[in-house]
């Protein structure tokens, strides 16, 4: 990397991101059009600031939901975690996305079964890690992560969802 201040890890929104998983909100149609327009705006937001090293990965169309690459790394000063995506249709996304952490951090750990995580689960505030409990965050996802991030000064805190 170029010793920016920060480095960002985006994906192209595939043209399956109609097909994305949904746990929360009832579905409604997504416009590929749209949905690209507004990816293309963020991006722009980060490189536009020379502070911000962009890695841009490309669009993985058999995984509709691989544009939230926040789901499967979590990337920390100390080191970076790949994450195992409770969405069994997730979990094709994780191989690609171990090496650019490879190219962001000495240190990698890689959470593996019988856990299952999901960034969208993790909330860090300080040196406190925020672990929901959820369909996509088991406990064991919990305690890997746990074990990962306590030698690094990090609590780990575990949250019902």
């Amino acid at each position: 990397m170029s010793g920016r201040d920060l480095t960002v890890v985006v994906r192209a929104v595939p043209r399956s991101i109609a097909d994305c998983q949904l746990t929360c909100i009832d579905r409604l149609p997504i416009s590929l059009d749209i949905a690209r327009k507004q990816h293309a705006q963020y991006v722009e937001i980060f490189s536009s600031n020379e502070r911000i090293d962009v890695i841009e990965l490309e669009e993985l169309p058999e995984h509709p939901d691989s544009v939230f690459v926040e789901d499967v790394a979590l990337i920390f000063n100390e080191c970076a975690i790949a994450t195992r995506p409770g969405a069994v249709s997730r979990r094709g996304e994780v191989q690609g996305i171990v090496e650019v952490l490879h190219r962001l951090r000495s240190k990698v750990e890689i959470v593996v079964e019988p856990a299952i995580v999901d960034g969208g689960d993790v909330a860090v505030v300080g040196r406190n890690v925020f672990v929901g409990c959820s369909t996509r965050t088991n406990t064991d996802g919990f305690e890997q992560l746990k074990r990962f991030l306590e030698p690094h000064g990090y609590r780990c805190l575990q949250v019902p969802v």
